[in-house]
């Protein structure tokens, strides 16, 4: 079914009032919305190079010249997908479990029934368990991410890693003098 012209042109003035946050908490709480693990960003020099220096060492290539030949490329888009997996295995491991996240919450709750609120002490002592409680929380969603996103980066990662080895071996089909010196 179309929409209406009436409903396009109430869904553009309505589309002009959803401007996002505007106190300074929610614009920074905003700001960190896609940052919960840097599995987005490219993976460090260091840890690429540290791939890339035995692969370039078997195929004769300069790792400071790598990205100057078919060959360089290839091997650098095969070390940076090891350094992704490699980050992605990190993330990984240091991810809580859900029997972790479960006994946690289950303290928080019996804490916070331990104070009754009957006088002002137990009232501030509550308080501040359940806000330490929302800290918590608040840092599991900033450092920690669904284990069904990891394995989209990871899955990423290892089609980036195949993709980089057919190409590879597409370089070398056509130049035979290019073959690992080790072997």
């Amino acid at each position: 079914m179309m929409a209406t012209k009436l409903q396009i042109a109430a869904n553009r003035r309505n589309a002009r009032h959803s401007t996002g946050p505007y106190t300074p908490e929610g614009k920074l709480k905003s700001a960190f919305n896609g940052v919960k693990h840097g599995l987005n960003r490219p993976p460090p020099h260091a840890l690429v190079l540290k791939y890339l220096a035995p692969y370039a060492h078997d195929y004769g290539v300069d790792t400071s010249r790598a990205h100057e030949t078919d060959l360089g490329r290839a091997l650098l888009a095969i070390a940076t997908a090891d350094a992704q997996i490699d980050r992605v295995y990190t993330v990984m491991a240091q991810a809580p479990t859900h029997e972790e996240e479960r006994r946690d919450r289950e303290y928080f709750l019996e804490w916070r029934l331990c104070f009754t609120g009957k006088n002002y002490q137990e009232a501030a002592l509550r308080a501040g368990v359940k806000m330490f409680d929302q800290m918590a929380r608040q840092y599991d969603k900033m450092h920690y991410s669904n284990p069904k996103t990891l394995n989209r980066y990871l899955d990423a990662a290892i089609n980036a890693r195949r993709k980089a080895i057919k190409r590879m071996n597409a370089i070398l089909d056509n130049f035979s003098e290019a073959k690992p010196i080790s072997a």
